[in-house]
Order: structure tokens, then sequence, then C-alpha cells
């Protein structure tokens, strides 16, 4: 009583309270970010890297990325995933993400491969040795970029689209006004030609017509709200390109412009978004979209997404679903894309590729010979897949529809 008497006299009886409050509790603390993986583990400068962990910010800007203290681009942001640029500059080491002012670093080291421009000049082993305006083609060879844009590529002089490549492969699409001649691929300011000629043919006008399958029992509920490039969502798993070309049986098979195209396919778990909670799936996944995507055809007919390689589940073997529609959204076909198979194919890699998350294996796997949706019709749904398990994997695919 006296010590209050005391301060009354003072003037400060009235900053006991205040003072008490202010100091008996800290604010929350900012949440530290964690990095609990990263996909892939290596690779060079240019490559894209998906982070997966937590307290992450789902805006881009707020996210501070660096791979061994150098600050790499995030290019996609969930609070679980990050999708980043391996930056200009980086070294093997500790990835770490920083939200304010906080910091999560990995555990184990990302390992920054040499790029192509450092290790020689590009060099062209083989080609394919013919197609028509529009068709993917693969040239393979030596020190190429791993980021597609920064090759550049002619077919008897004219510059090509490069849809996808590695250090050792390029897919790239015949362009309009193509003629026979040279392949050359420039990287870094240095060019490799070919040494034989690459064939531009014309597109049949008795080309058949992709066969029609089912949607399955988990097609797109609200497709045009999907309109996007990136469907990978908060799915992890290999690395995946799909670059469909879609031609018009009714002009000669020449590419079908302005066409609307969906896909769809499971994860790498074998699960689809959209559904769920029932005997034929029991994970419920009904409030979201992973995996699934709209785009509009270009002037090659050509549409392009970016995903994960998909998984498989019983009774099917490794598919993606299609459903192309005109400009005016009339449906022109439904039908399914098929995997080449084989022990060295990517089908088998991936299903063995534990460290990505893939843990099924091939056990129990359905094989096209034997998926009751293919017996009928594979010849003309498989797609062509290149690249590795460590630089991703890119799929071409050609589907003629009667517009």
């Amino acid at each position: 009583m006296e010590r209050k008497q005391f301060l009354k006299s003072l003037g400060m009886s009235g900053l006991i309270a205040p003072l008490i409050v202010s100091c008996s509790k800290d604010d929350d603390a900012t949440p530290v970010p964690s990095v609990t993986s990263f996909t892939p583990a290596s690779g060079a400068v240019g490559i894209t890297v998906t982070i997966t962990g937590l307290n992450f910010s789902a805006v881009t800007t707020n996210n501070t990325v660096t791979f061994n203290g150098t600050t790499a681009t995030v290019t996609a942001a969930t609070t679980t995933q990050l999708t980043v640029t391996v930056p200009s500059g980086a070294s093997t080491g500790k990835i770490a993400v920083t939200v304010n002012g906080q910091t999560g670093t990995s555990s184990s080291d990302f390992t920054v491969t040499t790029t192509s421009t450092s290790t020689g000049s590009p060099t062209i082993t083989s080609f394919t040795s013919s197609g028509s305006e529009g068709s993917t083609i693969v040239i393979t060879g030596t020190n190429f970029s791993t980021t597609a844009s920064s090759n550049t590529v002619t077919i008897g002089g004219v510059v090509a689209t490069v849809v996808s490549a590695t250090a050792t492969q390029l897919v790239v699409t015949v362009p309009s006004g193509a003629t026979s001649g040279v392949i050359t691929v420039t990287v870094g300011g240095v060019t490799a030609t070919s040494s034989g000629t690459f064939t531009v043919t014309t597109a049949s006008a008795s080309c058949s017509a992709t066969d029609s399958e089912t949607a399955g029992p988990f097609p797109t509920k609200d497709p045009s709200s999907l309109v996007k490039t990136d469907i990978r969502s908060d799915r992890t798993g290999v690395a995946f390109t799909i670059t469909i070309t879609i031609q018009d049986k009714n002009n000669s098979c020449a590419a079908l412009e302005g066409a609307i195209v969906d896909i769809w396919h499971c994860d790498k778990d074998g699960y689809y978004s959209e559904y769920g909670g029932t005997s034929m799936q029991t994970v419920d996944f009904t409030s979201v979209h992973f995996l699934r995507g709209r785009q509009v055809t270009n002037s090659d007919g050509q549409v392009s997404f970016v995903s994960i390689f998909p998984g498989w589940y019983q009774s099917r073997a490794t598919h993606v679903h299609v459903h192309i529609y005109n400009s005016a959204g009339t449906s022109l076909l439904v039908t399914q894309i098929g995997f080449p198979e084989g022990s060295n194919s990517a089908v088998a890699l991936v299903n063995a590729s534990t460290a990505n998350g893939y843990t099924k294996g091939m056990s129990g796997y359905t094989y096209n010979a034997s998926d009751s949706v293919f017996t009928d019709s594979i010849d003309n749904e498989i797609a062509t897949v290149t690249g590795s398990v460590a630089d991703g994997y890119a799929l071409t695919h050609t589907i003629v529809v009667t517009a």
C-alpha cells in the first residue's frame, strides 16, 4: 500500500496496468517455413524445381528462395509448395526459404549440374527424318541448353518452336513454311548443323481419325473454369510436359487452330481430383482440381501443359484423358492417350522411382494389351514419350478429329 501511494504521488499509478499487460505476453511468433522435400534433386541452371514444405506464402513475392545463397525466381506459390527456377550462379548446397524474416533450410543439398554451354559446343547426332508442318520431332545430340527458349532451332532455315529440352534431346515443332533442308541448333551463339537433311512431308488426305474412348468415371466437372497451362497444383512427382497436336481429318489433316482441348489424369498414387469418398476412390479429393486443365490450340494446332508423370490404378494402364471441342464448344472427340511400355520405358523407370514418391512399382500393373480401353485401338493412341527421371519427361501426341 505504501508503494502504491508513493507511485500515486508521482502520477504513475495509471501506468501500472499497461505495463503489466504489455509485458504479460509477446505477440504470436511468425511461423517458420520448413522445406520437407524438393524435386528434382539435381539439375542445371534454368530448370524448374518444385519445393514442398510448410508455412510458405501463397503470394510468390513474399517468398525468398536461395540455392546455396543465390536468390532464385519464384514462379508459383501455395502455402505448401513453391515452383522456382534454378538461378544463374547457383552452386551445389542447401535450399533456403525465407518468409517474413523467418528462414527454413533443406536437410539435403540440391546438386547443380554443369550447364550445356560450359561443357562444349552443341552437336546433332540424330533426328526424326521427316514430318509435316505442325508435327513434333525429336533431335538428339550433346550440349543443348536445358532451358527450351535458350535453344534456337531452324528447319530448312525457318525457326522452329522448341517444346521441351534436356542437355541431350530437344522436342521441336515443324514450323509453318518449313522446307526440306538441314537442321541447325544454336546455343550460346554456337551453331551445330545436321549432316543429313530433314524432309518436310505433306499431311495425308486419307489420314484416319483417332479412336474415341470413354471419358471414364472421373471427367472434369467444370472444365471452363480450369483454363491454365500448369495443371500441377500441389501434386508432386517426376516432371512431365504434355504437347498435343490436333489435326482435322476433313481438311487433309491440317492443323486445327482454335480447338478447345481438355485433359485430365491421375496423380502419382492413382487418385483423381474432384472425386472420392466412395468405393471407387476411397480418398476424398472432391474439393480440389489438380491435374486438370484446358487450353485452345494455336496456329500449329497445338496445346501444351506442365504436369507430373501420371501414376496408375488397378485395371488400367497409364493414360491421359482428352476431350476436344471446336471453337464453338461442340464436342468433336473424347479419347485417351496411352504410353509406350517395356523395361526401359518411362512408365517402368518412373514407377521404380521411390525417391520421387512412386511407391507402387509395376506389381499388379495392367499393360496396354490387357487394358479393356486400349485393347482394340492402342495403335493410334500411343504417344511419344522422351526424357529421363532426372530431367523429366516430355509427351508428344497427334490426335485427328473430324471437324
